[in-house]
Parts: C-alpha cells; structure tokens; sequence
C-alpha cells in the first residue's frame, strides 16, 4: 500500500500538469487572459510538487560520501525550483498583463 501512495504522490502533479497543458491557451490576448489567469493560479501549487519525482527516491538521510554530497546538491536544486518558479511565474504574469495594458492605453 506505502508503494501505491507513493507512485501516486510522485506522478499526480506531472499527469496535472500534463492535463492542464491540453487546455492551456497558445497565446495571451485579451479574450483568453481570464482563462489564462484562473489556470495559472490553480497549477501554482502543482509546479513545487514536481520536486517529489526526485526527492521521493533520495527520501532518507544521506551518507557521508560522494552518493550523499549529490544527494544534498539534488536537495537543493529541488528547493531552488520550488521557491523560485513559483515566483517566476507569477512575477512574469504580472509582467505580461503590465505590458498588455500599457500597449492598450497608449
């Protein structure tokens, strides 16, 4: 049963992510910016899960030689993608609709 959690925990937010992405719109334009905006906000969250699919295999305490040094690196890397594409995304929408409005207003 742990294995079927965990194979579940690990695909879900990818098999989201990829189901999201058939509905996800090819450009921004003002006719499709509100759906552009609900779903980047619902897969907010599922961006930071992506990490489990390498943190799951490396769950554990890591050793004192080079498989442990990686596995504190690919640790980190995790932690990187996680806090900062969240960040990425949402600073890079407000910059799209920024720039869409000021085009409109001139």
């Amino acid at each position: 049963m742990r294995t079927l959690r965990t194979v579940a925990l690990v695909t879900a937010p990818p098999v989201f992510l990829a189901v999201a992405g058939l509905v996800h719109s090819r450009h921004l334009t003002a006719s499709t910016s509100a759906h552009w905006v609900a779903l980047h906000i619902a897969l907010l969250p599922a961006f930071p899960l992506l990490v489990l699919g390498l943190l799951v295999p490396l769950w554990g305490r890591p050793a004192r030689d080079l498989d442990g040094a990686l596995t504190v690196v690919v640790w980190a890397g995790c932690f990187g993608y996680a806090a900062y594409y969240s960040g990425l995304d949402a600073v890079a929408g407000i910059y799209r609709r920024a720039a869409r409005l000021s085009v409109g207003a001139c």
